[in-house]
């Protein structure tokens, strides 16, 4: 058996420094991934295309890394490799359910951090900040 620690399925302190220690933008943010992760899912088990399973997998490996779902983006970056140099398929059931297996543990992660006090996320997913000054700003 290894000893070999596995990181946390959602890392909540690389989470807190991405936010700047901000819930109302950190409940924006897992709102986004989760919906991503819902996404890219069925592109990355079932495009025909090897080109856009390997572009689905590195998009996830991207989000997964920025809200500090390193096992999913490790995941995610091993399948993109594989997609992309042809070593690896989708089509292979071993891989496909570790896949979902870990997106289910992460999105499962990102519910209980939502749920928990200290906002309403269903207000932040109605009031993106992305579209001009920072917080506070006239």
């Amino acid at each position: 058996m290894s000893s070999e620690r596995l990181p946390p399925i959602l890392d909540l302190e690389h989470l807190v420094r991405q936010t700047f220690a901000d819930r109302e933008l950190e409940q924006e943010i897992l709102l986004l991934f989760d919906a991503q992760c819902a996404r890219l899912l069925p592109v990355i088990a079932r495009s025909p295309e090897r080109r856009e399973r390997a572009d689905g997998a590195h998009t996830l490996t991207g989000a997964a890394r920025a809200v500090g779902a390193e096992r999913l983006a490790s995941l995610a970056a091993a399948i993109e490799a594989g997609e992309s140099t042809g070593a690896v398929s989708m089509s292979n059931g071993r891989l496909l359910a570790e896949l979902q297996g870990a997106v289910d543990e992460t999105r499962a992660a990102v519910a209980a951090r939502l749920a928990e006090p200290n906002g309403d996320a269903r207000q932040a997913a109605h009031s993106p900040r992305w579209a001009g000054s920072p917080k506070g700003a006239p």
